[in-house]
């Protein structure tokens, strides 16, 4: 007679295959969750660091005429943190190396893979003006007697602000710097980057040209605008 209690085959079987059904669910739905969290938290900080470089690119601009080489180099130079592997493989690869004494060399170093990384994706990394546009220099430029640049001129601004028949704006509205940073942000986590990516290129964007150049680099695209009033006047030919 069977002691009560005791377990019956069957039910040992059960037991067995509810252990296996944990573990396939922990493998297929709990990892890639935890890989997605990750990879999630991974791409906000990368947000935050490419807004605060297109503010720096726009800063840049707004110095310096909307000169694009000096806001690429201003946005690039913001993106370094996302980089600083990089530059420790200059000073021998180690997380325990002391950056304050070799900050240059890994800077350099995290710079220059920046640009290499800014170049293989001509579409999808730019810089684009989205203010002032043409119509404002047809309404308020002048050529610079310097260079014969046309510019809009920043001076007196209180006492001649009216509005251009062009562009519809005031000349104070002229003179704010509107920039979009386009980045193309390669993501770190496997599995859970190829995921992202098919579903990204094959559903939400599959007419956005910038989005589907970073795609074929693994990366996905990042998008952030900045607005600054212009300390120089702007220069008429840095804007397309």
């Amino acid at each position: 007679m069977m002691a009560r209690g005791a377990p019956t085959t069957a039910t040992a079987r059960q037991r067995g295959a509810a252990t296996v059904e944990f573990y396939l669910i922990a493998f297929w739905v709990l990892v890639p969750l935890l890989m997605g969290i990750l990879q999630l938290g991974l791409f906000m900080v990368a947000k935050n660091t490419v807004n605060v470089a297109a503010l720096n690119a726009a800063r840049a601009g707004a110095a310096s005429g909307i000169n694009p080489g000096e806001m690429r180099n201003a946005f690039l130079q913001g993106i370094l943190p996302l980089y600083a592997s990089h530059g420790m493989e200059r000073v021998g690869g180690n997380d325990f190396v002391d950056v304050s004494n070799n900050y240059g060399t890994v800077t350099t170093g995290a710079y220059l893979a920046a640009a290499k990384e800014w170049a293989l994706s001509p579409v999808g990394n730019r810089i684009i003006v989205l203010n002032p546009r043409r119509a404002a220099f047809d309404d308020f430029g002048i050529n610079r007697a310097s260079d014969r640049q046309r510019i809009i001129p920043v001076e007196n601004l209180m006492s001649n602000n009216a509005a251009g028949s062009r562009s519809g704006q005031l000349r104070s509205d002229a003179l704010l710097l509107k920039i979009e940073a386009n980045y193309c942000y390669r993501m770190v986590v496997p599995i859970i980057d190829t995921m992202i990516i098919s579903t990204l290129r094959n559903v939400f964007d599959r007419f956005d040209a910038a989005a589907q150049d970073c795609y074929l680099n693994n990366a996905i695209l990042i998008r952030s605008q900045a607005v600054v009033r212009m300390t120089v006047p702007p220069i008429q030919a840095n804007v397309r």
